[in-house]
């Protein structure tokens, strides 16, 4: 739909942002602009899409450290704030992307376990 179709245009000009801090190094704002993607697919309620983005932005050639525990605390929040009928479909789904995205960072151990204890 026409929706979705925004929704994609307006993540592909935020990777492009992303991808312009993520290459100045620029942490705080590259952390920013991968929260914003996450939580505009939040905001429209499109899980499907915000499973995409978390493994693009955590999969991104020398990404930093604070954008994935960022991303990782946004999807989590996320989770935890889906409707019932939401989390029957979605939840341990997007609990599993996230689990995937944890695994073998050793910075992100305490996210991990919080997801597992969770699953």
């Amino acid at each position: 739909t026409n929706e979705e179709t925004k929704l994609e245009e307006i993540i592909e000009i935020l990777y492009a942002a992303e991808k312009k801090c993520r290459l100045s190094n620029d942490a705080l704002a590259a952390k920013n602009v991968a929260e914003c993607v996450i939580n505009l697919c939040l905001e429209r309620r499109d899980w499907a899409q915000m499973e995409k983005s978390l493994m693009t932005l955590s999969k991104r050639r020398s990404q930093s450290k604070a954008v994935i525990s960022g991303i990782l605390a946004v999807g989590y929040k996320a989770t935890e704030e889906m409707r019932p009928e939401e989390a029957m479909i979605y939840r341990e789904k997007m609990l599993r992307t996230l689990s995937d995205i944890t695994e073998g960072r050793m910075y992100c151990e305490l996210e991990r376990a919080k997801i597992t204890r969770t699953l």
